[in-house]
């Protein structure tokens, strides 16, 4: 009988997909600079950066962004402001950083935030404690750099 010859099939690789809500290398929720600066906080304060970022447990994959950039904005401010926590007892100012949204194709309306009100019996506030700057020189210093997160956050 003639020799046969018989060849064996290789196994293709399985390939491995990430949960939809997983932050992967290669697709990082915003910017280089923002990552970076996020990355540096968590550093320095001493927090794993990947259990933030792999958030959106739960949430509608539309919610997922915005509620990772309010994460990202507590982590980082929380570094910028040092040992400062807001004390709303003293009457020392806070400062809030806002930002005009110009109009383009993808906000046709824009969109600015500031705002305040006060009254005898009722103080209402539109400003998380957590995202407020304890001197106005550190609010405008880091205005520019979370504007991204910010964005992401309001809109």
């Amino acid at each position: 009988m003639p020799a046969t010859k018989t060849t064996a099939k290789k196994a293709s690789p399985k390939k491995v997909v990430a949960p939809a809500n997983a932050v992967t290398a290669a697709k990082e929720p915003f910017s280089k600079k923002t990552m970076a600066l996020f990355r540096k906080a968590c550093a320095e304060r001493g927090i794993k950066p990947e259990p933030i970022l792999k958030n959106g447990i739960g949430m509608p994959e539309a919610d997922r962004k915005s509620v990772l950039a309010y994460a990202m904005l507590c982590v980082i401010i929380k570094w910028v402001n040092k040992d400062w926590t807001p004390d709303y007892l003293n009457g020392n100012p806070k400062y809030y950083t806002w930002h005009w949204v110009k109009a383009d194709k993808k906000r046709p309306a824009g969109f600015g935030f500031s705002g305040a009100h006060s009254s005898f019996g009722h103080t209402p506030t539109g400003v998380g404690s957590r995202l407020c700057f304890g001197d106005s020189a550190n609010e405008q210093k880091w205005r520019k750099a979370l504007e991204e997160l910010y964005l992401a956050y309001k809109l």
